[in-house]
């Protein structure tokens, strides 16, 4: 793969309007500096409460829907690709998404996460679900695919990748950092270190 990649790790508010103009904000940096691929993370633009179904409904969007209309708009502007999680619903049920969109403001791919950790164990499975299907899009940037988050670590789900030969490998991921502090203290900053060692580790396999 060849291009400029600009990694986003965005504040997340309760505002989802105002998620959204932050993302906006690095989306034109990107641009300006000749980016060719914005990454988001896992629902980026909204969070995801612990598993309350009314609060997560709640803020979830559809696809396509708000959060890839204005993605979309931004990536045409600048000419560039955006990958991105969404909270996603359908017919009343929620999935933890992933889109790429690409510079005319498409969306060229779409991926639910397989594995399901991204719920609790007593989370109603009606109405929190999991995908079944990986796929890639053809770009410019290469042959890209997407998994998120927990996905990276499920073997069955890596050797699915892997059959699937992508050039590049999006893996949006939600790491809610105040939960660090309460935990680890003034340890913080190495508990990150450990937390970046495993997926370095695990890339290498």
């Amino acid at each position: 793969m060849a291009g400029r990649v600009a990694l986003v790790c965005n504040y997340l508010s309760s505002n989802m309007k105002d998620n959204l103009r932050r993302g906006a904000v690095w989306i034109d940096k990107a641009g300006h500096n000749n980016g060719d691929l914005v990454c988001f993370g896992e629902y980026a633009f909204q969070g995801k409460e612990e598993d309350d179904y009314e609060k997560d409904i709640s803020m979830a969007d559809t696809i396509p829907g708000s959060i890839t209309t204005e993605m979309g708009k931004l990536s045409k502007r600048h000419s560039l690709y955006v990958a991105t999680g969404i909270l996603e619903r359908e017919s009343g049920v929620l999935y933890d998404s992933a889109v790429l969109i690409d510079y005319t403001g498409k969306i060229v791919l779409k991926y639910r996460r397989i594995s399901p950790q991204w719920h609790g164990k007593h989370a109603d499975k009606n109405r929190y679900r999991e995908g079944k299907n990986i796929r890639t899009a053809l770009t410019p940037l290469g042959k890209v695919g997407i998994i998120i988050c927990g996905d990276f670590f499920d073997d069955s789900v890596l050797a699915r990748v892997k059959k699937v030969m992508p050039d590049c490998l999006v893996v949006p991921v939600a790491v809610p950092i105040a939960d660090f502090e309460p935990s680890y203290g003034s340890a913080v900053s190495e508990k990150w270190a450990t937390y970046k060692g495993e997926w370095i580790d695990q890339e290498r396999r």
